[in-house]
């Protein structure tokens, strides 16, 4: 598992990061942000709990992370 200083690491150095608001098996869908909005909500965002959720990725060798934000809806 990463720690938030080696993700912030990963966005720094250009790993594409994506923000999702749902769940994508419920069809939510992701859209790319920027580094410095990444930054931003990397202190707001926590490894697998609560509404906030910081999902690390890699696919096909390809890192990628996303940040991932749940409503009470999505928890019911």
């Amino acid at each position: 598992m990463n720690t938030k200083d080696q993700l912030k690491e990963k966005i720094e150095n250009g790993v594409p990061c994506y923000y999702r608001y749902g769940y994508a098996y419920r069809g939510a869908g992701k859209r790319k942000i920027t580094k410095e909005k990444a930054l931003e909500l990397l202190s707001k965002y926590n490894f697998g709990m609560g509404f906030y959720e910081i999902l690390d990725y890699t696919n096909d060798s390809n890192p990628y992370i996303v940040f991932n934000e749940y409503s009470e809806n999505d928890l019911l």
